[in-house]
């Protein structure tokens, strides 16, 4: 694996109220996204990126892979509009400064080679949504795998034609799509 590769991490920002529209426990679905942290981690992905939202999968995510390797935190330093007193920028290693709330679906896709979404929610449909225009690499669609047991429904066919969507349906399938990234 390239040492340079960076895997954006995306899904909900409020990881428990995710998991009461899912049906889970967040006993259960942080117990989850820390195997799948650590399965990232032990397959040999160095870096990833996040927006840090206390309390989110990304956060917790990045709370269990960062024992070991680098996290990036996306962070709108210069927004007057919303803040950023609810994000946890202890997690990152290093900061990337988006400007602003509405540059960090961007700002992430211009700087992640391909993503792993943890769950459906509005901020990450807009990072799956613009990986269509800001991609890093022009030449190839941006790679984003969804974990298929996080999520309530696929996304419909007239969006996952412009996009590269590819549903993992259980932890040992998203660790040989993971593995197949770079």
């Amino acid at each position: 694996m390239k040492d340079n590769f960076l895997l954006g991490i995306i899904g909900p920002s409020d990881s428990g109220k995710n998991a009461q529209i899912l049906g889970h426990s967040l006993e259960g679905s942080a117990a989850q996204i820390r195997e799948i942290a650590r399965s990232a981690a032990e397959i040999g992905i160095k870096r990833i990126a996040i927006v840090p939202h206390k309390g989110s999968a990304s956060e917790m995510f990045a709370k269990e892979f960062g024992k070991r390797e680098k996290v990036i935190g996306v962070v709108p330093l210069r927004d007057r509009e919303f803040g950023i007193s609810y994000l946890n920028k202890g997690v990152c290693d290093e900061i990337v400064d988006c400007g602003t709330w509405r540059n960090s679906a961007i700002k992430m896709n211009e700087i992640c080679d391909a993503f792993l979404c943890l769950g459906f929610t509005c901020g990450a449909l807009n990072e799956v949504a613009f990986s269509k225009w800001f991609n890093k690499s022009k030449k190839r669609k941006k790679k984003i795998l969804v974990c298929a047991w996080r999520i309530s429904s696929k996304l419909p066919k007239e969006i996952e034609k412009d996009v590269d969507l590819v549903y993992a349906g259980s932890l040992a399938q998203l660790r040989q799509r993971l593995k197949g990234l770079v």
